[in-house]
């Protein structure tokens, strides 16, 4: 091919129609060079292979069916609807169950066996796919660090509050993370929040003062659902720093091995163990460790690609809410009006704080 051959000959054929699979369209105006391939003007090219491409491109766009593509039709909105409530109510059920189990496992310990296991099964799932994993002993000691942060300090402060607040207050407390991380977040890494998200951190804590000011005597399982949260907005500044270096399915099958050995460690050295099997604390176990955990993850994680990540994060405030429906059925435990009212407006605050913005305002 001549440098600057007038002819639109196969091998720039090629080029255009790869240009138009990634997009590249965009940086060429009718057939004019604005910038260069492996050396190569890419001068007088025809208008009508441009056009062409574009064509092509658009079909494909209208045949791609996606959560995030042109308005979806009926049946994938109540797919998505599905999903949502099922990987929300596994969050918010876990609470509940982690509370049955309590009475035949001790705290650190059931929460250490939860994610080890889950941590080994979905490290033998990335290891067979072969998924990019780190090379450097330093991006090994970034997954090391939010597992004990993400998987050990949230989860363990979670399941020490259920020894002396209900499965729904628990919840409730755990839940105000994205509170948290609007807060952290300005203070600790100069990110910008717009005023409604601002707004949402006010009627989120209003609704946490409501819920726990009910309380005569504060527990000491409020103070560890409240540290549950802090712990997790950590770990979501954290890997809104670090992610981008790992394969998010790497990245949370060792934050979750590693944080479920800690997790074991700290039984060893911190409460007296207790471990009873029988059929109910076995079925804990593994609802625990394969649907609340790696079922729901995948499901969160599959809407968070189909769909916009920012609306995705919006119905987190289901969990919660599925939290205290839990306990109600499971436990029979009793759902009083501060809870309500403080509930709807923590759940309203989350909203507010995950709803994005509309492109282009």
């Amino acid at each position: 091919m001549g440098r600057q051959g007038g002819n639109v000959n196969d091998f720039t054929r090629s080029l255009l129609y790869k240009m138009g699979q990634h997009r590249f369209h965009t940086e060429i105006f009718f057939g004019r060079q604005l910038f260069q391939i492996d050396g190569y003007p890419m001068i007088h090219l025809n208008r009508h292979l441009l056009v062409k491409s574009r064509q092509k491109e658009t079909s494909q766009k209208k045949k791609h069916t996606s959560y995030q593509g042109s308005t979806p039709d009926l049946k994938t909105k109540l797919i998505f609807a599905l999903l949502v409530i099922t990987t929300t109510s596994l969050m918010g059920s876990s609470f509940a169950v982690a509370k049955i189990g309590l009475e035949y496992v001790s705290p650190l310990l059931l929460v250490g066996i939860r994610f080890t296991v889950a941590g080994i099964l979905m490290a033998a799932f990335v290891l067979l796919f072969q998924r990019t994993h780190p090379k450097r002993a330093a991006d090994w000691l970034k997954m090391a660090v939010v597992g004990a942060v993400q998987t050990a300090g949230v989860m363990g402060a979670i399941f020490l509050s259920l020894r002396t607040i209900t499965a729904g207050e628990s919840a409730i407390l755990t839940f105000t993370n994205p509170l948290l991380v609007v807060i952290f977040g300005t203070l600790l890494m100069g990110v910008r929040y717009r005023r409604f998200q601002w707004w949402g951190v006010f009627i989120g804590f209003t609704g946490v003062f409501i819920t726990m000011g009910a309380h005569l005597d504060l527990e000491i399982g409020t103070l560890f659902g409240f540290a549950a949260a802090v712990s997790w907005a950590v770990g979501t500044l954290l890997i809104k720093k670090w992610g981008m270096l790992f394969d998010t399915w790497v990245l949370t099958a060792y934050q979750m091995l590693f944080g479920g050995l800690i997790l074991l460690f700290g039984s060893a050295l911190l409460e007296d163990a207790l471990l009873i099997f029988n059929p109910v604390s076995i079925f804990v176990l593994v609802w625990l460790a394969i649907p609340a955990s790696i079922i729901q993850f995948a499901i969160w994680f599959f809407l968070l690609k189909k769909g916009h990540p920012g609306k995705v994060s919006a119905f987190l405030f289901l969990a919660p809410f599925f939290g205290v429906l839990s306990g109600w059925l499971l436990l029979d435990e009793t759902v009083g009006w501060s809870l309500v009212l403080g509930g709807a407006l923590i759940f309203s605050g989350i909203f507010l704080v995950n709803w994005p913005v509309k492109e282009g305002k």
